[in-house]
C-alpha cells in the first residue's frame, strides 16, 4: 500500500513530469513543513477516496 501511495504522490507531485504539480519529488529528500505535509496527505486521501468510489461504481454494473 505504501508503495502505491508513493507512486500516486509521485504522479501528482513530481517536478520531472508528474500529472499535477503540487510539491516536490519524494526521492529528492527535500524537507516539507507541516502545512505542505498536510496538503500532500489531503491530496492523496482525496484521490484514494475517488478511486475507491469509482471502483465501487464499476463493480455495481
Amino acid at each position: 500500500m505504501l508503495d502505491w501511495v508513493t507512486t500516486l504522490h509521485g504522479y501528482l507531485s513530481s517536478p520531472t513530469g508528474g500529472g499535477v504539480r503540487h510539491g516536490t519529488d519524494l526521492a529528492s529528500g527535500a524537507a516539507v513543513n507541516p502545512d505542505e505535509a498536510q496538503l500532500y496527505c489531503n491530496l492523496i486521501r482525496s484521490y484514494i477516496t475517488y478511486l475507491l468510489a469509482e471502483h465501487a461504481r464499476l463493480r455495481r454494473r
